[in-house]
């Protein structure tokens, strides 16, 4: 026999003694599919074994024999079960109409605004992110799907996000008050 061929034989040997029994050897080493692992949090009970309860919670009482009561309850649990879920309903968003009553839309506002400042701004306005930031805008927060529809309802321009806007509505209420 070669060195390569011995290398081979030895490494597909097992750890038992040449002389010794294969059988006997099985039975004093238990099983890799048996080995419980220290690394796993759980093992499978014995299926002839009861189940034990978790260190740190109770265990559940005895199950009270069934009754006519509990299996109709059953039953309409049953119906309701993961797979036949409802379908989740869609989201809506609460705007303001122009009469500045709120209702749900299927799309969300393209302006926010404030409510006790009447002031209407783009999203993204670095004042309004500011305020929102510090917690002091949120409650008070309202959504127009359109400018329109803002100024309708009775609110102005931001001046930081919206100046031309801003100044086009300081002029048309300056005339009106004149």
């Amino acid at each position: 026999m070669s060195g390569a061929d011995t290398a081979t034989n030895t490494a597909t040997e097992t750890d038992t003694e040449p002389n010794a029994d294969p059988d006997a050897a099985a039975d004093t080493e238990p099983d890799a599919e048996h080995k419980p692992n220290p690394r796993t949090a759980t093992a499978e009970p014995e299926p002839d074994a009861e189940p034990k309860p978790n260190p740190g919670t109770t265990a559940d009482p005895e199950p009270e024999p069934a009754t006519a009561e509990p299996a109709a309850e059953t039953t309409a649990t049953a119906s309701t079960t993961p797979d036949t879920a409802p379908p989740p309903t869609p989201r809506t968003w609460t705007l303001l109409a122009p009469d500045a009553r709120p209702y749900q839309s299927p799309t969300p506002g393209t302006l926010g605004g404030h409510r006790r400042l009447h002031i209407y701004g783009r999203l993204d306005c670095p004042s309004a992110l500011r305020h929102i930031a510090a917690g002091h805008y949120t409650p008070h927060r309202v959504f127009f799907p359109d400018e329109p529809t803002a100024l309708a309802a009775g609110y102005r321009p931001c001046a930081r996000c919206l100046p031309e806007r801003y100044r086009a509505w300081l002029q048309s209420t300056s005339t009106i008050a004149r």
